[in-house]
């Protein structure tokens, strides 16, 4: 697999909670834009795993402080990569990319990938480098 094929065109940043507590818009799409840009990345990346795989793997009900440790993990394990795990964009290709895989969707055995199996940093690392590929 090429996973860079996957990582072109990224260029979504995702807003840290820098800006938590400003007053100002009124109107309801800002307030609502406005709290997608409070949301610090592990949020981001929960609530992009579960729209991703609503219907076919377990989502997450609970983003725990052990969770997030994951998400770091991986973040700063693949930060000496070119893949940049602390921009939603990248989880976001990771998921469609894990998508495919017949293993990692249960498509091949009655196993199949958790949240947290894909934030484990070998598992990671693994799917990076397309292991798990069909």
């Amino acid at each position: 697999i090429n996973y860079d094929l996957y990582q072109e065109g990224a260029s979504e940043v995702a807003n840290k909670g820098q800006a938590k507590g400003k007053q100002g818009a009124t109107n309801k799409n800002d307030k609502t834009e406005k709290n997608d840009k409070n949301k610090d990345i592990h949020q981001l990346i929960v609530d992009n795993w579960n729209e991703k795989f609503s219907n076919e793997l377990p989502t997450v009900s609970k983003l725990t402080t052990k969770r997030k440790a994951s998400i770091n993990g991986c973040i700063k394990e693949m930060a000496s990569t070119e893949f940049d795990f602390s921009l939603l964009e990248t989880w976001s290709r990771l998921f469609d990319h894990a998508s495919n895989s017949d293993f990692l969707m249960g498509r091949k055995t009655d196993w199949s990938m958790s949240f947290d199996f894909i934030t484990t940093k070998s598992k990671l690392l693994k799917i990076v480098e397309g292991e798990y590929d069909n």
